[in-house]
């Protein structure tokens, strides 16, 4: 009875061990896939739970009601944005591609713009850098993750310098302006730093070689240009947020608009599509002090999200049917 028993015992934990390898195995095969559908049904739970609290009604209500001559207004200004960050893209572009036109940089933004659609603070747009040129695919790559970066840095200077002016600590914002320059600055210090030093042969990380060969080229001047420009865009970029809001024919406080560089920081984090549920709920919740109407945030952000990146995307996706030469 005892030796059965022991003999039972093992094949239980020969068949455990066996679920347990395929289940290994499995989740190593499908694991993107398993992420991309759970990603797409958290998308659909959030989306649906927040018009849900929105009111369906209302989320309608106010859309019908929306003022569409200054949406087209809104849109117009969100391609002059967009002016600014190609002009920016191109900037870059040039320090390894002295003859990258602005054709160029408009065609790969825009198709860079189709990937960043559905991707966590558009980081899809790192695809902008290989559309652009068959030749300096890994150089160009490395630009557009500085560029990501400098975004990245811009909107948290704005995030900042929003939350110093509502804690009525506005003297603040010099500092916060001083460290956003300084920081920006001593980035490429340690990136040159860590070429110098060989940091990125020694971890054998093709990634970090991309990123400081870009950057060590790129000139002091042209760091504090690529600072102004995006400060410019952000600026245009909430401007039209705001715009959105007021097209709802309400009249809403200014002070508003210091919290939406905190709705955009949330899109950060890669829990769903596009960020898609996780920007209308952090606006539901920060604008509620105002007595701003849950359907209003949901709508404003929605419809900016739509205006700023699907637009983008779609024009993107038109240009990927055009050959490449026959745009430039």
């Amino acid at each position: 009875m005892f030796l059965g028993g022991e003999k039972h015992e093992v094949n239980n934990g020969q068949f455990l061990r066996g679920v347990w390898h395929r289940m290994k195995a499995f989740w190593a095969k499908k694991k993107k896939d398993i992420i991309k559908i759970a990603k797409l049904l958290l998308t659909i739970a959030a989306f649906v739970y927040l018009i849900k609290i929105a009111q369906p009604e209302k989320v309608i209500t106010y859309l019908v009601r929306i003022d569409t001559s200054l949406l087209l207004i809104i849109i117009l200004l969100k391609f002059i944005s967009d002016l600014f960050k190609i002009w920016k893209w191109m900037l870059f572009a040039r320090v390894q591609v002295a003859d990258f036109s602005f054709l160029t940089a408009l065609r790969s933004f825009y198709m860079g713009m189709t990937l960043a659609v559905i991707t966590p603070f558009a980081i899809g747009e790192l695809g902008r850098g290989a559309l652009a040129s068959e030749t300096n695919k890994a150089e160009l790559s490395g630009l557009v993750l500085i560029d990501k970066i400098f975004d990245l840095a811009t909107v948290t200077l704005f995030a900042l310098s929003g939350l110093a002016v509502l804690i009525r600590r506005a003297y603040l914002i010099v500092i916060i302006v001083i460290c956003y320059f300084l920081g920006l600055y001593l980035m490429k210090r340690l990136f040159a730093l860590w070429s110098k030093k060989g940091f990125s042969e020694r971890n054998n990380s093709r990634f970090f070689a991309k990123l400081i060969s870009s950057f060590r080229t790129v000139p002091n001047t042209l760091i504090w240009k690529q600072a102004w420009l995006s400060i410019i865009y952000f600026m245009l970029f909430y401007f039209q947020a705001y715009l959105i809001m007021m097209a709802y024919r309400d009249d809403f406080p200014l002070e508003v608009v210091l919290y939406f560089p905190l709705i955009t920081l949330s899109t950060i984090l890669p829990i769903t599509i596009g960020g898609l549920g996780i920007r209308e709920g952090t606006a539901i919740l920060l604008l509620k002090q105002y007595q701003i109407p849950e359907a209003i945030a949901f709508n404003t952000f929605f419809m900016h999200f739509v205006i700023a990146n699907v637009l983008a995307g779609l024009l993107g996706a038109i240009l990927f049917l055009f050959p490449r030469k026959g745009l430039e």
